[in-house]
């Protein structure tokens, strides 16, 4: 029962965290934008804008939270999965240096 509590604490504390990183989206001129869509492997897909200058550990942020709160149900782990464009095929490492634009992520992109 401890250690049930002890990752419920952790699950909360790991979702303030990403909340507090994750800004509204991004309403400024198209061109500093990328729309990004995440295909679940439930097919069920994901969607956010981002500043291309952003970092891309904000993106793991964002699938992180949707795992934490409405994915749940798909019993994935924040940051247990991969993340790769659809053509392409690259896969998208987090790093704390690297933006969404050196990613490759410049256009309306699924990952």
């Amino acid at each position: 029962m401890d250690q049930k509590r002890k990752e419920v604490e952790r699950k909360k504390q790991m979702l303030a965290k990403i909340q507090a990183e994750l800004s509204e989206e991004p309403e400024g001129p198209a061109e500093d934008v990328v729309n990004v869509m995440i295909r679940l492997p439930d097919g069920s897909r994901l969607s956010r804008k981002f500043l291309k200058q952003s970092p891309v550990r904000l993106l793991f942020h964002f699938v992180d939270y949707a795992i934490l709160t409405d994915k749940a149900a798909l019993e994935m782990t924040p940051g247990g999965y991969k993340l790769s464009t659809q053509f392409p095929r690259k896969t998208i490492t987090d790093s704390e240096t690297n933006t969404l634009e050196d990613a490759g992520l410049v256009n309306k992109q699924e990952a």
